[in-house]
């Protein structure tokens, strides 16, 4: 049901997205417990992504709500929605942080790497992993390597036919001559001692990433997209 305090809610929001002038990308829905700020992200979120379900996309099944309501939202989500491609990703900071401290600001960023590298099908447990999928993906050797790496390991890399990933952590750690085997067999790595030293820092390093590099990470993402792709985190 799309109340008044909805209503003018998703209003203000739409403007925010149709205009391209906006100085900032960052917007803080506040409310007191149980005002259902909760809910107000979750149906932004389906609104943005308007995802098909069944015949109809997410802005049909609302058409009857906003023609009754609110008739002129209809019309700005729609045009929201037609203007630029977009990604939505919709997570719960305190479960994503449960395998982070959040002793350090940059920990957020690690969170926020991670439900990005899981958008895109790329490893959401190790950013090192990640980390070399995007490479491979760059290169042209991604879907080599997963073919060479079932050949040798009988199982796939990513997960794809509904087995055991091969990048998870248990296989990581113990197929370490498999896994160097299709790097180089794949040409993603040029020598045993390179993917040797690559598998290593996986398994041993910390992983450490600044503001400025996911900023990075993000808009290299955007460009290859498009020139007015966009990418909607909303954090509950």
């Amino acid at each position: 049901i799309i109340t008044d305090e909805l209503s003018e809610h998703f209003y203000n929001l739409a403007r925010v997205f149709l205009n391209n002038a906006i100085e900032h990308t960052g917007i803080c829905i506040s409310g007191s417990c149980g005002s259902g700020k909760s809910y107000f992200l979750k149906m932004l979120a389906y609104l943005l992504e308007n995802k098909s379900v069944g015949e109809k996309t997410t802005l049909q099944y609302f058409d009857d709500k906003f023609q009754d309501q609110a008739p002129l939202l209809q019309a700005d989500f729609r045009l929201i929605v037609s203007q630029s491609p977009m990604d939505v990703v919709l997570f719960n900071i305190v479960n994503r942080t449960l395998r982070h401290s959040l002793s350090r600001k940059k920990d957020i960023v690690a969170v926020f790497l991670d439900v990005f590298n899981e958008m895109l099908g790329f490893c959401c447990d190790n950013p090192w992993i990640a980390d070399l999928e995007r490479k491979m993906i760059k290169d042209g050797t991604y879907e080599t390597f997963k073919q060479v790496y079932r050949d040798l390991a009988q199982i796939t890399w990513d997960g794809s036919d509904g087995s055991d990933e091969g990048r998870d952590t248990f296989h990581f750690v113990f197929d370490r001559d498999i896994i160097i085997q299709a790097l180089v067999q794949s040409k993603a790595m040029t020598s045993e001692e390179a993917a040797g030293k690559l598998y290593e820092i996986a398994n041993t390093q910390p992983y450490n990433i600044s503001i400025e590099r996911f900023c990075q990470i993000v808009k290299e993402y955007c460009d290859l997209q498009g020139p007015s792709h966009r990418i909607v985190f909303l954090v509950d």
